[in-house]
């Protein structure tokens, strides 16, 4: 009779070895399921008589028949490799198989070594060993964190620094003191960028003022005081040697070169021949504004067409062309050839020696000793002004409680009126020049910008030298006015109580 062996069960602790007697001709051939006997306990029999062999449906592995029970099992690579898969799932197999009906409860085979201890899942091991890496990945991952702490701490204690930012993309370190050095560096450089655009675009400003300033003077006709002695003599040298020399030209022969150089200007009757040019060049010419200790020579304009804008030349220089410190200008209705009683001039004041910038310097008393005589001529006729009084004005009535002092007036045929008016004026004035003021006087008004107060002017007043008078000043009789009448703005600024909060005022009536 053949021998088969069967399978090794292993049942609460004991170990049973049965065996399973076949035809030699049943061997190899899939036995036919049926339905395993159960005792009345409702377990497996043992009996060996009714012993199924279960064979997978799908998977079957069939060994060759070796003989004899005793004699070890030979099993190859392939039929290893069939085992595992046979086996793969454990008892979540086993499960799957009870759910399906199609085999009994699979127990656990028992290990050839003898050793009792149930043998340990493939895919346990796998997650023990799994369990265990991220275990010591994660104690890995502690221990970085606290010697990078620890490390924080020292160099902040070292640095005397607050924070550290760590760059992971760089590796590089940045403290707060960098930081706020970057962010300091940052601002720097771009006050820095923009003060030089500022620079250059100023020094570009102050190159073209500066450049039509000296294109006007250039323009200035130098005409002699006594012009028929000098045509004289230029008569005799005439007939000597008329190749060696080119003579000056005469009156005559100036206007009449100035009438075939300029065919479309209509010079006016009485315009002086030393303007003449400078006339030509803009029509709305009307004056000459210097101040030689100063060196301060300016064309002033006056905007005449109806189309022109009372402050045209606020922004635009004697060419006509765009410029922040612009041109002195008069207002459109002054008289420029008889004079008002008053003729206020306008001009930008500029940190420069440009525009109204030397006006700046009457502010002090030493200032005005040095050049206490201004020269302003018209088209028509040249004319000296000794300067009478600077004082500092609100252009908006909120600045003074409601009150601004008029000193723009032109028109005023009252003579009482004007002399009121000069003795409030000279109650602001920074100081006393002594210059005496008659009711028949003329006056000259300078008005820049100023920075004592938002929106503030400074002002000069000047008197016209007086036919027959000399224009020679006695300096040394002017002193500081210790209480002049400034704006209330002027005192909010400065901290200080306001004397002349209450005191009288004094309003234009003129239109």
């Amino acid at each position: 009779m053949d021998i088969y062996e069967d399978d090794i069960y292993v049942s609460e602790g004991e170990e049973k070895d049965e065996l399973s007697y076949l035809p030699d001709d049943e061997i190899d051939e899939e036995p036919a399921f049926e339905p395993e006997k159960k005792t009345e306990t409702g377990k497996p029999s043992t009996d060996p008589g009714t012993r199924i062999i279960y064979q997978a449906p799908e998977k079957t592995l069939k060994r060759k028949f070796t003989g004899f029970k005793d004699e070890e099992e030979i099993i190859t690579e392939t039929e290893e490799e069939t085992i595992k898969n046979e086996y793969k799932g454990g008892f979540a197999f086993e499960e799957e198989m009870r759910k399906k009906n199609t085999t009994p409860v699979r127990r656990v085979p028992q290990q050839r070594t003898g050793d009792k201890k149930p043998q340990i899942s493939l895919e346990e091991e796998k997650r023990r060993r799994y369990e265990a890496s991220l275990k010591r990945a994660e104690e890995e991952k502690a221990e970085r964190a606290r010697l990078a702490q620890l490390k924080k701490e020292r160099l902040i204690e070292n640095s005397d620094m607050e924070e550290i930012d760590i760059d992971p993309a760089k590796g590089k370190k940045r403290t707060t003191g960098d930081k706020i050095r970057i962010a300091v560096m940052t601002v720097a450089i771009i006050a820095m960028i923009g003060s030089v655009a500022v620079l250059v675009k100023q020094y570009v400003q102050q190159r073209q003022v500066a450049q039509w300033e000296d294109e006007v003077t250039g323009l200035i006709i130098d005409v002699p005081e006594d012009d028929t002695d000098k045509n004289k003599d230029n008569d005799d040298k005439k007939d000597e040697d008329e190749s060696t020399t080119e003579r000056p030209l005469t009156i005559e022969e100036q206007w009449e070169k100035l009438h075939k150089d300029y065919p479309d200007v209509v010079f006016p009757e009485g315009l002086s021949l030393k303007y003449a040019k400078l006339y030509a060049v803009n029509q709305d010419f009307v004056g000459y504004l210097s101040i030689d200790e100063y060196g301060m020579e300016l064309p002033v304009v006056q905007s005449q067409k109806d189309t022109k804008k009372e402050n045209y030349y606020l922004r635009r220089n004697f060419y006509k062309q765009y410029s922040v410190y612009g041109c002195p200008f008069v207002f459109k209705d002054s008289d420029m050839e008889n004079l008002d009683r008053n003729t206020v001039i306008f001009g930008h004041n500029t940190t420069s020696n440009l525009a109204f910038a030397a006006v700046n310097k009457y502010k002090t008393l030493d200032g005005y000793k040095n050049a206490p005589v201004i020269q302003f001529d018209t088209i028509y006729a040249n004319h000296k002004w000794k300067v009478v009084a600077a004082f500092i004005i609100n252009t908006k009535a909120s600045d003074d409680n409601g009150y601004i002092f008029n000193y723009i007036f032109t028109k005023m045929e009252n003579d009482e009126e004007f002399m009121t008016y000069m003795k409030f004026l000279k109650e602001r004035s920074l100081y006393d020049t002594g210059v005496d003021i008659l009711p028949s006087d003329k006056i000259l008004t300078l008005s820049t910008c100023t920075k004592d107060f938002d929106d503030a002017r400074f002002v000069v007043v000047a008197r016209l030298v007086r036919p027959g008078e000399t224009e020679d000043v006695n300096t040394s009789i002017a002193k500081v006015n210790e209480s002049p009448r400034y704006p209330q703005a002027y005192y909010d600024k400065k901290k200080k109580k306001n004397p002349y909060k209450d005191a009288e005022r004094w309003y234009y009536s003129g239109d």
